[in-house]
């Protein structure tokens, strides 16, 4: 793998475009790392060849176990999203974030990656994220905007559509995907999700060349299975399944719908908490308040979310980073809390639930451990609250309020964990 991106010196004084495209406006702020080579005009579409350095990413890493399928994607996003209050030190791009598709365009030949990252300048990171090298070489991108969408005939793309018109229209220059480096780039404005752009790696086409394997991202593939083969195992960091019964009680209630709605929900309810009422809620600072504990789940079963959120604009986003949230904070006994506008006093009815907790789930694959509680549920013979019948209906019925699967975050002795509840009969 290349060696770490080193922050540039000044761009050549040659590199003066009269009017930037929006994303070079942003690299210029930042000190940039590319140079604009050539621009192509594909009906109204700006195409636009650069040529970058090595680019370091930090953010979370996932490859499949075989080389036919996907890695647990949702599994993936979930993890990323839930590692956003742990700073990634030297970001260049603070509101732009990429998911890397990694070895999708080799046919079967090595095994599928997935990275959900952030550039950064910094190899020091936090060690539960990964860290990926972008190599260095010439990139194509589009602007995934109308113009883009009229040469691909369609609103509703997909991956294999807008990394299949850039290959289409890199090949119309005299360009072919860059042979040894099987990497395809969605990179959008998640802050404002205004802005998106699909980039691949190329380089010049010889005439009559055969495409060959990539050798470099096929080792990184292989070495990334070795290494994870070497930690330590997700089983050994679960505790035992344990039947409990959680107690009829009142809650402060309240649902976010964004992008982020894990931490921002979590933000949001202790903030309010905290500041109207006194109340504190745990965190790795200490313990919260005697009987003061905090459940979040998803809340998306049977619900529009383009219809209830306002600030998604479904032509921009398409929804695809949209979810929904849900938070309860049990209130303490004899606490009387009117609710507003925001957050909702309710009785939360509690019930029977399958518990197991996860050490320091942000370094491994919590989600997981959902299964592991249907699968002791399925061999007891005990019937969950959700209809669940094998453990691939997990993630489509776990997100209604009325049988919740809740999470909840802890601290013992200065390590965090997660406890999950599944609701069973």
């Amino acid at each position: 793998m290349s060696e770490p991106l080193k922050k540039p010196g000044k761009q050549p004084e040659s590199y003066t475009p009269k009017e930037l495209p929006e994303i070079l406006k942003l690299a210029e702020e930042r000190k940039p790392t590319e140079r604009l080579v050539e621009t192509f005009i594909a009906g109204k579409a700006l195409f636009e060849l650069h040529d970058r350095p090595d680019v370091l990413w930090v953010g979370t890493l996932a490859w499949a176990d075989n080389n036919q399928d996907e890695p647990d994607i949702d599994a993936l996003l979930k993890k990323y999203q839930a590692l956003c209050e742990v700073p990634k030190l030297e970001r260049m791009n603070p509101d732009w974030s990429a998911g890397i598709s990694i070895n999708y365009c080799l046919g079967g030949k090595a095994p599928k990656g997935m990275l959900f990252a952030q550039e950064t300048w910094s190899a020091q990171q936090d060690s539960r994220y990964d860290l990926f090298t972008q190599p260095a070489g010439l990139h194509l991108r589009v602007r995934l905007d109308k113009h883009a969408e009229k040469l691909m005939g369609k609103k509703k793309y997909s991956d294999a559509d807008m990394y299949g018109l850039l290959e289409k229209t890199a090949a119309q220059h005299g360009y072919r995907r860059t042979q040894g480096n099987p990497i395809e780039i969605f990179y959008h404005d998640h802050e404002h999700h205004t802005v998106k752009y699909a980039i691949i790696p190329v380089e010049k086409a010889p005439e009559g060349c055969q495409p060959k394997d990539a050798p470099e991202i096929m080792k990184i593939a292989q070495d990334a299975q070795k290494s994870s083969r070497k930690k330590e195992r997700f089983a050994d960091r679960l505790g035992a399944v344990t039947l409990v019964e959680l107690p009829k009680c009142m809650v402060a209630s309240y649902e976010r719908i964004s992008s982020n709605p894990e931490q921002e929900s979590d933000e949001f309810i202790v903030a309010w908490l905290l500041e109207k009422h006194g109340i504190r809620t745990a965190s790795a600072a200490g313990p919260g308040d005697d009987g003061v504990v905090r459940y979040g789940f998803d809340c998306h079963k049977g619900r529009d979310i383009c219809g209830e959120n306002t600030a998604c604009v479904k032509e921009q986003t398409g929804c695809q980073h949209c979810r929904i949230y849900h938070q309860y904070v049990t209130l303490p006994a004899g606490a009387t809390i009117a609710g507003d506008g925001d957050i909702a006093v309710k009785e939360f009815p509690g019930g029977r639930f399958a518990r197991v907790a996860v050490r320091d789930p942000f370094s491994c694959d919590f989600p997981s451990a959902w299964y592991v509680l249907l699968e002791w549920s399925f061999k007891r013979k005990i019937q969950n609250r959700l209809g669940c019948k094998s453990k691939k209906d997990c993630y489509s019925l776990f997100s209604n309020e009325e049988s919740p699967c809740l999470e909840e975050i802890y601290w013992e002795n200065g390590v965090q964990y997660m406890a999950m509840y599944l609701p069973v009969a």
